[in-house]
């Protein structure tokens, strides 16, 4: 999908060039994204381009004119002296608030790397900033810049890893979520917490499924749990169903791997669970992933134990899911399901034939 000018200007509505939407697409494209997931990627990145803009809007404008034409290659290099310069040997008495200041800075030039799909050096400059901040003596109670540059250089090592299947990088993320733990306080910013468990615990379910590792998605499971202790559903509902829900993945992804059915009921309870909040009025396209998730975990233990009632309500999972999903949007997952419908039928058929010729028993 292109992005295109609005009359008056070349500003996409989100409010950020044109110019530096389309070289963001044009980047994802050459990365081999799928097409289904680049109308949300944009999405993101309007958001880190407007945040971008309030970080150097009269601080460094022409490395922000650079952005807005797409050209982020010589934005970054426009911030690279900075950035060198802060990092110099500095005497120890140094202004909190300069630090602070040079902090933003890298921050802003990992945000353009992260434009680029170079998570890496994102990861590196996100890691500066950090210790800059922790330097600068910042109080380490509350959810403050620390903490927030430890959780962006953990989801740019995250995003590394998923780019480039590189488990070096999965672990990387762990390890950065663990900082960011000791630089919030639970008491002081409980949902900060428990955001920072929550994605720790997505780093560990990518980094044990990437090297097959069943411990690491139990710790998980762990960490999704001590998340839903303050993403309750009354308190946070949206954060509470996101967490269900992939708990419910972690806890699929420790059945295959241990190929029993004990934790596919409790999956098939955080799938149920999710979609209490994820309806189809309210999030139709989380509704579809809930319900094709849910569906595969019932048809498994219903074919496993034999059950009629489960895969009848795996075929009806399937169905609401399909009932949502565009083909022409997304034609790979439309197809998978579809699969996966006609399986729980098959064995929905082949047991309900067994019976009759068999007999209970």
């Amino acid at each position: 999908m292109g992005v295109p000018p609005d009359e008056k200007g070349g500003a996409d509505p989100s409010g950020v060039s044109a110019a530096s939407l389309q070289a963001v697409e044009s980047r994802l494209r050459e990365a081999g994204v799928a097409e289904a997931q680049i109308p949300a990627r944009l999405r993101d990145a309007a958001a880190s381009l407007l945040e971008l803009r309030e970080r150097l809007e009269g601080v460094r404008p022409e490395a922000l004119a650079l952005i807005e034409r797409g050209d982020f290659e010589a934005a970054a290099a426009a911030l690279k002296q900075d950035c060198e310069l802060s990092l110099a040997p500095v005497h120890p008495d140094r202004d909190p608030d300069a630090a602070r200041k040079d902090a933003e800075l890298h921050a802003a030039a990992a945000a353009i790397d992260q434009l680029n799909l170079d998570y890496r050096a994102a990861a590196d400059k996100y890691a500066a900033a950090a210790r800059l901040v922790r330097g600068a003596g910042e109080p380490r109670t509350s959810a403050g810049s620390e903490w927030r540059f430890c959780m962006a250089q953990a989801r740019a090592l995250a995003d590394d890893g998923a780019q480039r299947g590189q488990g070096e990088s999965f672990l990387g993320a762990i390890e950065s979520y663990d900082r960011a733990l000791d630089a919030v306080s639970r008491n002081e910013s409980p949902f900060a917490w428990a955001a920072t468990q929550f994605h720790r615990a997505d780093a560990l379910l990518a980094s044990g499924v990437n090297d097959n590792e069943a411990s690491r998605v139990e710790e998980a499971v762990s960490s999704y749990q001590l998340a839903l202790e303050e993403w309750t559903h009354d308190a946070a509902p949206f954060e509470w169903a996101r967490t269900q829900h992939d708990l419910g993945e972690a806890l699929q992804r420790l059945a295959e791997m241990e190929d029993g059915i004990e934790r596919l009921r409790p999956a098939a309870d955080a799938y149920r669970a999710a979609l209490r909040e994820w309806t189809k009025r309210a999030a139709p396209d989380l509704f579809a992933l809930a319900q094709g998730n849910l569906g595969d975990v019932l048809a498994v233990l219903g074919a496993r134990t034999g059950d009629e009632a489960t895969l009848r309500e795996a075929i009806c999972a399937y169905r609401a899911a399909l009932g949502e999903l565009r083909r022409e949007v997304a034609p790979q997952e439309w197809a998978r399901m579809q699969n996966n419908l006609g399986n729980a039928l098959e064995a929905l058929s082949e047991h309900e034939f067994s019976e009759r010729k068999y007999g209970r028993g």
